[in-house]
């Protein structure tokens, strides 16, 4: 009888260490889908944090998607100066050209206008370091004065020093 309930026992031992170790597996599987799930969220936030919006805009009678980091209105005021640019260009031709021979033009006209800005910027660009050579230049200029307006006020402090107290030898030999 008693070996039947060391068997019995034995028995109810392995089967609650089975269920620990399933449930130990199971904790495991939970724990590596979290892990999972935590990398695709963590992934999902970094694309959604790049910003990228798409923007459906309309340029000499097509529809584009734009795709872009930039806010949807200015991607909006960029496609209207476009628009505006081939409006001008057809206008002036009359609309003689196809449609290629335009945005050829327009193209040419835009990329006229960005050099243009650039080389404006270069020369902007080259003022402002001479502009920032100068102050420095005269920053140090200043400096070199002030030392010496400096220096000079404290020699003149010690001549009015000086010359009162001669005034006062004097007065002092004059009562004599």
């Amino acid at each position: 009888m008693n070996k039947k309930k060391d068997e019995d026992q034995n028995k109810s031992d392995n089967l609650q260490k089975n269920k620990d170790k399933q449930a130990k597996s199971k904790d495991k599987q939970i724990k590596n889908k979290q892990t999972k799930i935590d990398s695709k969220s963590k992934k999902a936030k970094q694309e959604t944090t790049n910003n990228v919006t798409k923007t459906k805009v309309n340029i000499f009678g097509d529809e584009y998607i734009i795709k872009g980091e930039e806010p949807e209105k200015y991607i909006q005021n960029i496609a209207n100066f476009v628009n505006a640019e081939i409006d001008e260009v057809a206008e002036q031709l009359n609309s003689r050209l196809n449609r290629m021979k335009i945005m050829v033009l327009v193209s040419m006209k835009l990329t006229d206008k960005y050099y243009k800005s650039q080389k404006e910027n270069n020369k902007l660009q080259n003022n402002l370091k001479k502009g920032k050579a100068n102050y420095e230049k005269l920053k140090s200029q200043y400096e070199q004065l002030l030392n010496k307006h400096n220096e000079l006020q404290k020699e003149y402090d010690n001549l009015a020093k000086e010359y009162e107290s001669f005034l006062e030898e004097f007065d002092s030999s004059k009562e004599d």
